[in-house]
């Protein structure tokens, strides 16, 4: 039979504080690739829009097929991101959940491997969601140049940096 330690409030809460403060930055992140995504969405609707319209050019639809491309690739790696960083914070939530029964039995070490697999498993996935913003930021890079792709008189972004 399982016996209960003798705890204090306070050691639970104590135990709980440093996964509390990684929750909250998780929270932070993904507020953060959620605000960038619906940019990025706001930006490939538009896009859409004006190449179902077919008004366009033919060099403008050529750019608008580039760009349309570049962003759905954005999109899915701040979706991606987004999923791996509410992941993240799911996983840390049980990692308080879990150091806190281990703090009611000491004894039940099965509790503290999933405690540790649950915080381990959660910063992988901040691992990833950073990651998956990288990349993302990399493919914006790509979406600034053809922005203007079909635009003659404007310099590419290797003349502007020269100038």
């Amino acid at each position: 039979m399982l016996n209960h330690a003798d705890y204090k409030l306070a050691d639970l809460l104590g135990i709980a504080g440093a996964t509390i403060g990684i929750i909250i930055a998780a929270g932070i992140l993904l507020q953060c690739i959620s605000t960038k995504t619906i940019g990025v969405f706001e930006r490939y609707r538009t896009l859409t829009g004006e190449y179902r319209g077919n008004h366009s050019s033919e060099p403008r639809r050529g750019s608008l097929q580039s760009q349309i491309s570049t962003y759905r690739s954005q999109m899915v790696c701040l979706n991606s991101a987004s999923f791996a960083v509410a992941t993240a914070a799911l996983f840390f939530l049980v990692t308080v959940g879990v150091a806190s029964l281990s703090v009611m039995w000491p004894q039940l070490m099965l509790l503290r491997v999933l405690g540790t697999f649950g915080l381990f498993g959660g910063l992988l996935l901040i691992g990833v969601g950073v990651s998956l913003m990288a990349a993302e930021i990399y493919l914006e890079r790509n979406a600034i140049g053809r922005e203007t792709a079909d635009l003659g008189d404007v310099p590419s972004i290797e003349e502007a940096l020269r100038r």
